[in-house]
């Protein structure tokens, strides 16, 4: 693996977690997903802003994910509701994988 694909990791596997998350397993999963895609959305924040300054929706975007999935104090709610939130947010890590100027610097 090339040094510079290590910047593709966090929003990848934020996504994977959170397809996970669709099916039913134990609850320490999900304290992991939470904890995974709240540092994910913390670093892809940092990555638009540096880019993209205060422009980009992405930016409130991961800032709600990062509230949403923050381990410290917990959102609780269904798991239906759960499985919308996860799939909403999946969609939004599948974004910065196309985009290329995110990932040039």
């Amino acid at each position: 693996m090339k040094k510079k694909d290590i910047k593709y990791i966090c929003p990848i596997m934020a996504l994977l977690l959170v397809i996970g998350g669709f099916f039913y397993i134990e609850y320490s999963y999900y304290i992991f997903l939470r904890i995974i895609v709240s540092i994910s959305a913390i670093y892809m924040i940092y990555r638009y802003y540096k880019i993209y300054k205060t422009k980009s929706v992405f930016i409130f975007l991961f800032m709600v994910i990062a509230i949403i999935f923050n381990p410290i104090i917990m959102f609780k709610s269904t798991k239906n509701v759960w499985r919308i939130i996860d799939f909403i947010t999946a969609i939004i890590f599948i974004f910065p994988l196309f985009n290329q100027r995110l990932w040039k610097s």
